[in-house]
């Protein structure tokens, strides 16, 4: 296009068009003339020159003509009118959510100016030190601690491992210490500024830390605490001397500020919406500001004011920090504001506070701590960061060589074994250290069992609350699950550190399992007469296991091979003996007895001749937990709560022979205690040049270990006496190379709780083991299985959210199957097709039934509530559709299903030829297929039996009966196993209902049971009747024939691709499905079914002299005309039941049809309704065509309608198509409009092609849909970019929150409306 320069005069006359040497594209335009620009005043010298401004001059229209400026936030120097200070005295720090803002306190405008900083996530804390200059702050989205210059250079991570939601910070500056809370741990941690010698100072009796502020003058911490139980703590700064300042009336105190010259805490109240002070011991308490504060959060103390941000109000305000008088806003709308921080540069330096720590950090290696004395008397103590312990010069920290770790209260802690009680100060007075250490683990609940591995370097422990077994390296790092899944009350943890096994006991689930160090290859080794077993110690070199066994009656010691053989009784007449250790270097077995109150030891080698007590019972004495190390051996006294020691050979300390025992450390409610030392795991075994493919064992020589028949020898060691044995896990058969193990080929897996276990009643090892789990053991179970044998994946559905997710066969990689979607199906049972490598699924949304692939992309669906019912060639009946349970027979491609009234139905893995089978079921509980044998079985709640027929429900009959309430239900072999409400997994002959047998014994929330056969996949049968088409059909192949789900048409061309069905013409009836799409209107209803599924005649009003029963299962009674009973030509279904007996008397009787008389009106008719009739019929007509008619209008008028049907449900059209994900995402996730809603835009749309790839999920195929194509896709219509866009739908509703989605967050940005309230922990 053509552009030009033109001009007029002001009047408007004189238009002339302006030429130009070269191509312009003009945006703006600016005349310039000499006598547009009188003279200025100043004369012809620029007086700015001369002005002497040390940053901006500005020219003025007076004398001097000029007046200097400074930047943004800085001032002028007091008496000074050209030199501005050299930076910003008085300011605020305020972290925004997404950035950090400085706002100038100097000047009256208080304009924010973004600190340039990188990665910022979601900012909830910051502070400043003055005298480096740097700004630090967490970030929970991040989980980081960072800290940068103001003006954003020099960026850094200080803290960044082990952390989880940092909250606040805190800068003791003198120290050059960095303190902060971490609400994910529920910690309190220190660290140098730099982020070395990390230390946790606080651990235990914290639920949702968050402030902090520190008086380094003072030596006290402070600290807030928004837990149930809410409250304001202080100690002093190495985290002793704790106590408790504010607790009462005090809800969700968000902030804390110190006002360190007057010794007073301010907090802000977030519930209570308002801001009070006290005393630094919690006296004088009082309110200072209370109206109009609606979601306080961080506060900050600056000179003479308060300032505070408030989430709601978006605002950032200050008060007079005595009266709360003189309010001002400093900003607002000021959105996502976090915490705050007021700096007062020359204050800050000139605030010149001096202790010990300050300068040379007091001589200490790596932390230093002001704690004042006595008399005001400066004092310190030195610490160490976590792993270390301090030396004997109180200054220095090394690595210990040996260290005590126990379990208490939710924590790890540990104590060096060579470690004195006390730390010398740098003044050379002696003050107490900090006898035991928190290892800094994450994910701790309940800790009870200990173990070590000392060639990682890690630690072992068993959470009772979580219930699994956890690792992490010795300095707490990279956390980690071990075993998840199907661990009840994992009460005892042992590590053989040579075969590199871990073993665990189970007090609930009465068994003893072995797993490798990484959890694979899970294994039960002892499931038979193992009543609770408890504590558990492994010899490796040796090849055994000791174990106590907390039986009622005559709890033992025992002992057996590693992999479960040769078990044996090793100490009988014992009480319940807890901690088992044993001293490798002289072979004894140390335990507790906790009924006797005694600690006992016994030779390995001669258990009954070497018994003897050590520590008898006496007054105030019970031990517990045990360790032993060289000499000694340390013990918990749960009287005395403390750790203690004494010589390992020990008699009598009541006689004198032996020194009496020394406490080592107080210590609350220690579970489980052992010694950390290299040399404490040595040895060599076998297993460690064994080729296992899963597990290897080191048993005893000689005769076999007997453990089970999946193990084989291996090699050898003549010094101990062992052989390593290759293991597999349970239900794993080892191969004949004697290395490599092999899966079962069938099984039951079922569902307990939120675990899937699989169940094996032939077989040498335990009958069930698990194979995987939910993610969370609270959840409320597993409702339905799939087992994809091909792919070696696991389906199933979360009873809470009614979501299909699968995983590999061990429980990796669980994800929601759907995860590409925003909309949650309501999944109810589900099944998998080895034939067709499919998945079927019932889905309560929508009472349909779809087909998915292996991978979660939609295929289509063969029923659905809100389409037609189709009937086999014979059945034209319908019915309603809401199908809940499933079962298949995928060699006769025959799907089987429950609906409601007590139902069971069976249709085409296609949807064709449906027919009802069995009717009046109570409530059908489960349902299985045998394939092999060609039988249908079901339970049924409501009748407490099971029950059987062929499998077109003929020869019906009760196979048990008087059950107490059966559930799901699966055959295999001669049995049919069912799930008992209130016991466990039942079985009984499938022939006879004989043989009732208990498989297994009552479990928690047992849901489903499901047979799996891989024997049977169709990949690995190459004489499959499907291989033929299988491969070759875009939808599914039925009868070595290549079909199509609902809504879809085979091509005529290849008979293979299915394509969308067109709209059928306005005098045209649309098929439900089958190969013809669309007849003439006038052949519905006319007695004979075009479509192939029949649907055309359902749903007809037509008259019936005589009715037919229903035999063999039928939609729907077949209709007679009187002239057709009684001719002697069969005309019902199956008996030809017209010809009967009975049906000639009935009509000779005229009982049962309808009998006309002479002027043809029925005899049961009157006049007046034959008049009155034909009258309704032509004004239904009217209404019809005017409904039509507005119909047609309005689809011709209106863009978008939220009124809206499923276009699907209008059998033979299509729907509209939008060529990305995420249009449909943002239309699914609507929740009350979508693309797919609207009928009347569909028609605006070109058809797909064929060869068009459906990609989105709908839950019955009468849902939104988009569309990749093979080919380029035709050129877009008004409805695609326009009409149905979903800029327009949404032109009502406000843009997104640009917000993350931390789940410990609880503030983003939502404006211009309030942000939600804090979480209500009541």
């Amino acid at each position: 296009m053509k552009t030009s320069l033109h001009v007029m005069r002001s009047d408007g006359v004189n238009w002339k068009t302006l030429t130009t040497k070269q191509a312009l594209t003009p945006m703006d335009l600016s005349v310039f003339s000499e006598q547009t620009h009188p003279n200025p005043v100043w004369g012809s010298r620029n007086p700015c020159l001369s002005s002497g401004c040390s940053h901006l001059c500005l020219l003025h229209s007076s004398p001097p003509y000029y007046k200097c400026a400074c930047p943004i936030g800085i001032k002028l120097l007091p008496n000074s009118t050209s030199q501005c200070s050299p930076q910003i005295t008085n300011f605020l720090i305020v972290a925004r959510g997404s950035d950090i803002r400085r706002i100038s306190l100097d000047t009256e405008d208080f304009t924010d100016v973004t600190i340039p900083l990188s990665g910022i996530k979601h900012v909830l804390a910051v502070d400043y030190h003055v005298e480096s200059g740097y700004l630090f702050w967490t970030d929970d989205e991040a989980t980081r601690i960072k800290k940068a210059k103001l003006d954003g250079s020099s960026q850094q991570i200080v803290i960044k491992d082990e952390i989880i939601h940092p909250d606040g910070l805190v800068v003791d500056w003198v120290a050059q210490n960095l303190y902060w809370t971490d609400a994910g741990t529920d910690r309190i941690e220190v660290s140098r500024l730099d982020g070395t010698f990390r230390k946790i100072l606080v651990s235990r009796g914290l639920q949702e830390p968050r402030a902090i502020s520190v008086d380094p003058a003072k030596g006290f911490l402070f600290w807030s605490d928004w837990g149930k139980k809410a409250k304001i703590e202080r100690s002093l700064l190495d985290g002793s001397e704790r106590a408790q300042v504010v607790n009462e009336d005090i809800y969700w105190p968000n902030g804390i500020a110190l006002d360190l010259q007057l010794e007073k805490i301010y907090w802000s109240d977030a519930k209570a919406d308002r801001i009070e002070v006290c005393g630094y011991d919690g006296s004088g308490r009082r309110t200072v500001l209370q109206d109009d504060l609606p979601h306080i959060f961080g506060i900050a103390l600056l000179g003479e004011h308060i300032y505070w941000t408030d989430w709601q109000r978006r605002s950032l305000e200050r008060a007079d920090k005595r009266t709360g008088q003189n309010r001002k806003t400093i900003k607002e709308p000021f959105t996502d504001p976090m915490g705050i921080k007021g700096v007062n540069v020359e204050e800050g330096r000139m605030w010149n506070v001096s202790n010990p720590c300050k300068g040379s950090n007091g001589g200490c290696k790596h932390l230093c701590f002001y704690k004042p004395g006595p008399d005001a008397k400066e004092q310190y103590i030195c610490a160490c960061s976590s792993g270390y312990e301090l030396s004997s010069d109180g200054k220095s920290c090394s690595i210990p060589d040996a260290f005590l770790v126990f379990s208490r209260d939710g924590d790890l802690h540990r104590i060096s074994l060579n470690r004195t009680a006390a730390s010398r100060s740098g003044g050379g007075d002696s003050a107490a250290g900090s006898i035991d250490d928190v290892i800094p683990v994450s994910k701790v609940k309940a800790a009870s069992a200990l173990d070590f591995d000392t060639v990682e370097s890690r630690i072992y422990w068993s959470d009772t609350k979580i219930k699994a077994i956890f690792r992490a390296f010795m300095n707490g790092s990279e956390t980690e699950k071990v075993i998840e899944f199907g661990v009840a009350h994992p009460e005892g943890i042992a590590v053989d550190w040579l075969s590199r096994n871990i073993y665990w006991t189970d007090l609930e689930r009465n068994r003893i399992e072995v797993a490798k160090l990484n959890g694979e290859h899970r294994r039960t080794v002892l499931w038979t007469e193992v009543d609770s077993p408890k504590s558990i110690v492994l010899h490796p070199a040796k090849g055994w296991m000791y174990y106590a066994l907390w039986r009622t009656q005559n709890p033992t010691i025992e002992k057996a091979a590693l992999d479960g053989g040769k078990r044996q009784l090793f100490v009988g007449r014992v009480g319940r003996a807890n901690g088992l250790t044993i001293d490798l270097e002289e072979s004894f077995l140390y335990w507790t007895d906790i009924d006797q109150m005694i600690i006992e030891r016994c030779s390995l080698d001669d258990p009954l001749r070497t018994r003897q007590i050590i520590q008898p019972a006496r007054n105030g004495f019970k031990p517990f937990s045990l360790a032993q190390y060289q000499e000694y051996i340390y013990w918990s006294d749960m009287s005395s709560q403390t750790i203690q020691r004494a010589h390992k050979q020990s008699v009598n300390v009541f006689e004198g022979t032996t020194e009496k025992p020394q406490k080592l450390a107080d210590a609350l409610n220690i579970i489980d205690m052992a010694i950390y030392h290299k040399l404490k795991q040595v040895g060599w075994n076998p297993c460690a040049v064994s080729n296992c493919s899963h597990l290897c064992f080191s048993v005893p020589s000689g005769g076999g270990s007997g453990g089970g028949g999946n193990s084989g020898s291996g090699g050898k060691d003549r010094a101990s006496g062992t052989v390593a044995q290759c293991g597999c896990p349970t239900h794993y058969t080892l191969s004949p190379d004697g290395t490599s193990c092999q899966p079962p080929r069938e099984y039951l897996l079922f569902s307990s709780g939120a675990t899937i276990s699989r169940l094996i009643l032939d077989t040498p090892d335990c009958r069930d083991a698990v194979v995987m789990g939910g993610q969370s053991q609270k959840q409320r179970g597993i409702s339905a299985i799939a087992w994809d044998g091909h792919l070696r994946n696991i389906y199933w559905i979360d009873a809470k959210t009614q979501e299909i997710r699968k995983a590999g066969e061990h429980g990796e990689g669980a994800q929601s199957l759907f995860h590409y979607l925003d909309e949650v199906f309501k999944a109810y049972d589900l099944l998998f097709d080895p034939v067709r490598q499919t998945l079927f699924w019932t889905c309560e949304n929508y009472n349909s039934i779809n087909v998915t692939d292996p991978s979660g992309k939609n295929l289509g669906s063969i029923l659905s509530g809100s389409g037609n019912v189709g009937g086999d060639d014979n059945d034209d009946g319908g019915g309603d559709t809401r199908p809940r349970l499933l079962a298949l027979h995928p060699y006769t491609s025959y799907l089987y299903f429950t609906n409601e009234g007590g139902r069971i139905e069976r249709v085409k893995v296609d949807g064709m030829h449906r027919q009802i089978i069995v009717q009046g079921g109570h409530s059908i509980a489960g349902l299985a297929v045998d394939f092999i044998e060609g039988f249908l079985y079901w339970s049924d709640g409501g009748s407490r039996r099971i029950e059987m027929s062929d499998l077109d429900g003929r020869n019906r009959k009760v196979l048990i009966g008087g059950l107490d309430q059966p559930s799901s239900i699966s055959v295999m072999g001669r049995f049919v196993y069912w799930i008992e409400d209130r016991g466990g997994v039942e079985r009984v002959n499938k022939y006879t209902g004989d043989e009732r047998k208990t498989a297994l014994p009552r479990m928690e929330r047992a849901n489903y049971i499901v047979f799996i056969n891989d024997s049977n996949i169709i990949a690995d049968n190459h004489n499959s009747p499907y291989s033929n088409c299988d491969n070759r059909c875009s939808h599914i192949c039925v009868d070595n024939e290549c079909s199509c789900f609902e809504g879809f048409v085979i091509s005529m061309e290849d008979r293979r691709t299915c394509g969308f069905r067109l709209p059928c013409g306005p005098h045209e009836f649309a098929c439900s499905r089958g190969k013809i799409g669309c007849i003439p209107h006038q052949h519905k209803c006319n007695g004979k079914a075009e479509c192939a599924d029949g649907s055309d005649e359902i749903d007809c009003q037509e008259e019936c002299d005589f009715r037919c029963p229903c035999e063999g299962g039928c939609f729907k009674p077949t209709c007679l005309r009187k002239q057709e009973v009684c001719d002697g030509k069969p005309d019902c279904p199956g008996s030809g039941y017209d010809e009967s007996e009975l049906a000639c008397q009935q009509k000779a009787d005229k009982n049962g049809i309808n009998s006309y008389d002479e002027k043809g009106y029925s005899a049961h008719t009157s006049p007046l309704t034959t008049v009155l009739m034909p009258i309704l019929i032509i004004l239904g007509v009217i209404l019809g065509a005017v409904t039509w008619y507005c119909v047609r209008t309005r689809q011709n008028h209106t863009p978008f309608s939220e009124e809206c049907t499923d276009p699907l449900n209008a059998p033979g059209t299509t729907m509209t198509t939008v060529n990305t994900a995420d249009t449909l995402h943002q239309f699914a996730s609507n929740g009350s409009s979508s693309i797919g809603s609207s009928p009347y835009c569909e028609l605006l749309v070109p058809h797909p092609s064929p060869a068009t790839e459906v990609r989105s999920f709908c839950c019955h195929g009468n849902y939104a849909m988009y569309y990749k194509s093979v080919e380029p896709a035709p050129p877009p219509t008004p409805c695609s970019t326009d009409v149905c866009d979903n800029s327009d739908i949404y032109a009502f509703a406000p843009p997104p929150s640009p917000h993350t989605s931390s789940p410990h967050s609880t503030i983003r940005s939502y404006p211009p409306y309030p942000p939600p309230p804090s979480p209500d922990l009541a």
